[in-house]
């Protein structure tokens, strides 16, 4: 479903959104805008609206390159891979031609709403980095407990603990025992977790997109609402909910808005 924002002049786009909006179907609308000039026009994926014409927030743009009889008309999108030119640059994300029959082919091709795994993506670095840093905090422990120890300290307490096997015989290994183990199981503990591995996003009209992004296991699906999820999901996403945005809870996940989520872990399924 095409949903037209501004009025389309050009003559050569206007046909092609016709004969475009005849074929083209979605779950979700995508709206189709004007630049000022007329000359160029975006389609934005309406789950996630933007005036920035560009291909990382756009699905696709159309642009003419002259002004002649038989004007030629690209289409950029991030679905392209021109092997003609290199991955940097400008023009590897563009197909360009004047027939309009080839270009409407092209639209079909590569106007596309996101995927779950694009939607993912967006806030995958993010919500990954701050678990790493929750991750590590353990070991800055650990380091922290033994950081003014030194050889001398080391060796008197291993000469000692021989000889007397039991108790802690200075207070830098009573040091450790108390605070630095600890920390050192807890370090092995999150180590031994996942990272955030599953992508919950709630579509408007309340269907759910569930996207497992765990190493080379990548895949989506979409549940019909959020009583026909798992109920590992509905419960991390009950607890999320009551967060604000960016906001995690250990070993939980992360929100990252009210309709976007982050589950951790690998669930006993």
């Amino acid at each position: 479903m095409l949903v037209i924002k501004d009025e389309v002049d050009f003559p050569q786009f206007k046909h092609l959104i016709n004969e475009f909006r005849r074929v083209q179907v979605s779950r979700f609308p995508i709206d189709v805008v004007v630049e000022k000039s007329g000359m160029l026009i975006g389609f934005v994926d309406s789950r996630f609206p933007t005036d920035r014409f560009n291909v990382s927030n756009m699905l696709a743009m159309l642009y003419v390159e002259n002004a002649e009889e038989k004007p030629t008309i690209t289409i950029e999108s991030r679905l392209i891979n021109n092997e003609k030119f290199a991955c940097h640059n400008d023009k590897f994300r563009t197909r360009s031609t004047h027939d309009l029959k080839k270009m409407f082919k092209y639209m079909k091709e590569y106007i596309k709403p996101f995927s779950g795994q694009e939607i993912a993506q967006k806030s995958y670095r993010g919500v990954q980095h701050e678990f790493e840093q929750w991750q590590m905090k353990p070991s800055w422990g650990v380091r922290e407990a033994i950081r003014d120890l030194d050889h001398n300290d080391w060796m008197e307490g291993i000469v000692k603990l021989q000889a007397l096997g039991i108790e802690p015989p200075t207070e830098k290994f009573a040091e450790i025992v108390r605070i630095g183990i600890p920390q050192f199981e807890e370090m092995k503990r999150r180590e031994a977790m996942q990272e955030p591995n599953y992508n919950i996003h709630i579509n408007p009209d309340d269907s759910v997109v569930v996207t497992i992004m765990r190493g080379d296991d990548k895949s989506s699906s979409i549940k019909e609402s959020m009583d026909a999820c798992p109920m590992f999901i509905q419960q991390a996403v009950g607890m999320l909910k009551m967060m604000d945005d960016r906001e995690r809870i250990p070993e939980i996940g992360t929100k990252v808005s009210s309709k976007e989520f982050w589950i951790e872990g690998k669930p006993q399924e």
